[in-house]
C-alpha cells in the first residue's frame, strides 16, 4: 500500500528545514568539473562493484530477495543514491513494496517533530497539485557528514566548492 498524500496549499518547502548549500551550485560543479566527479563517483562505484550478500537461514527468503533485487538492478539504485548522498549531502530511496525509487535529494524536504524525530518528507514537484508527502517509512535517508542534529547530511562538494572557484 502506498501512503501518497497529495499536498494541498497549506503545504510548502519554507515550512520544512532548510537544506544545507546550494543543491543546483552543487550539481553545476559535479557536471562540469571531472576531477570532482571522478571523486564523487569512484568510491559509490567501488561500494557496489562486487554486488551483494544476502544473509539468512531462509533459502526461500534469499532466492525471494535476490529475485527482487535482480529485477530492479539494485547495484545501479545504490550506486545513484550513493551518488546523490555525497553531492547534496543527503540521498533518498523510495521503497514501494516491490521496488526502490530514487528520489530527488534537490527537491525532498524533512519534517521533525520538537525531539528530532522526523515525522515525515515532502518533495516539492513544483506544482502545488503534484508535491507528495511521504510517511517516514516510506523512505530510506542515506545523510552524508551528519553534522549536530540537521536534519540532512553535508555535500561533500560544499567544503571544496572554493576550490573549484579558484580555477
Amino acid at each position: 500500500i502506498i501512503r501518497r498524500i497529495k499536498l494541498t496549499k497549506n503545504y510548502g518547502a519554507s515550512r520544512f528545514e532548510p537544506q544545507i548549500g546550494d543543491n543546483r551550485r552543487y550539481m553545476d560543479i559535479y557536471l562540469s568539473d571531472p576531477l570532482i566527479r571522478t571523486l564523487i563517483d569512484l568510491p559509490c562505484l567501488y561500494a557496489v562493484k562486487d554486488g551483494y550478500d544476502i544473509v539468512t537461514d531462509n533459502e526461500e527468503e534469499r532466492e525471494r530477495v535476490t529475485k527482487l533485487f535482480d529485477e530492479i538492478n539494485v547495484e545501479l539504485t545504490i550506486y545513484s543514491w550513493l551518488r546523490n548522498a555525497r553531492i547534496f549531502g543527503t540521498g533518498y530511496l523510495e521503497w514501494t513494496d516491490d521496488n526502490l525509487v530514487i528520489r530527488s535529494s534537490q527537491n525532498m524536504y524533512v519534517q521533525r517533530d520538537e525531539n528530532g524525530q522526523i515525522m515525515y518528507y515532502y518533495q516539492d514537484i513544483g506544482q502545488e497539485s503534484e508535491n507528495i508527502r511521504f510517511e517516514d517509512d516510506e523512505i530510506i535517508e542515506l545523510k552524508n557528514n551528519p553534522f549536530d542534529d540537521y536534519a540532512y547530511g553535508l555535500s561533500d562538494i560544499h567544503t571544496v566548492q572554493y576550490l573549484v572557484d579558484l580555477k
